[in-house]
């Protein structure tokens, strides 16, 4: 008759503990492969999920900051230029515009009269004679002297070198007059104006002796614009 099967569970544990007084060393070996082969999978899991986490991780596309852009490096500067030092006005800027013409001018003398000629300084040569028109005349009346035509002359009290146009126009008068004789026997210095409204100055460089009767007079002229 066959067994039950209520039977055949009451006999499995004798069969159990048969087999193990009869081959422990064989039971323990296969309770080792087996737990050996439980944790090989388990660590093959465990593996498997860290590769799967990896993978996942590089597919994503990583999000980064841009750098920043680069700081340009500083240009150089150039260095602001220096105003040029203030320079103190030259003996020839003091002294004002050139003159146009220097040098000696002779005047012819009449005794007893003026001279009917004189010498034109407007022109491109100044000391011409001429009967019109002319700025310094000589004049014999009763002493030698020198006539200024224009009716405005000044005498001032430097040098003929130390003169400049400026300074002589201050010192002519406004307005024209008589035309003045200046007696060649007086020393000094005149500033004058020509017919046409130019300006100038002279000296008598010949005074004629008081016992001469001189037939004409040399004066230095200076001539501006």
């Amino acid at each position: 008759m066959a067994d039950s099967p209520e039977g055949g569970a009451a006999r499995r544990p004798g069969a159990w503990r048969r087999a193990w007084s009869e081959h422990p060393a064989v039971i323990i070996a296969a309770l080792i492969t087996a737990v050996g082969a439980l944790a090989a999978a388990v660590v093959q899991g465990v593996n498997w999920m860290e590769r799967k986490q990896d993978d996942g991780s590089r597919a994503q596309p990583s999000v980064h900051s841009s750098p920043p852009a680069p700081t340009p490096p500083p240009q150089p500067t150039s260095p602001t230029p220096s105003p040029p030092p203030a320079q103190a006005p030259s003996d020839a800027d003091r002294a004002g515009p050139a003159p146009r013409w220097r040098g000696p001018v002779t005047l012819p003398l009449s005794l007893n009269v003026p001279s009917d000629v004189g010498a034109e300084l407007d022109g491109k040569g100044p000391g011409r004679l001429a009967g019109v028109d002319d700025d310094l005349r000589g004049d014999y009346s009763t002493t030698p002297a020198v006539l200024v035509m224009s009716g405005r002359a000044a005498e001032t009290g430097k040098d003929l070198d130390a003169l400049d146009a400026s300074a002589c126009e201050a010192s002519l008068p406004p307005l024209p007059g008589a035309p003045p004789a200046i007696s060649a026997y007086r020393e000094g210095t005149y500033c004058f104006a020509t017919s046409s409204g130019g300006v100038g100055a002279f000296s008598i460089t010949s005074r004629p002796a008081l016992s001469d009767i001189p037939d004409s007079l040399t004066v230095q002229v200076v001539l501006w614009e």
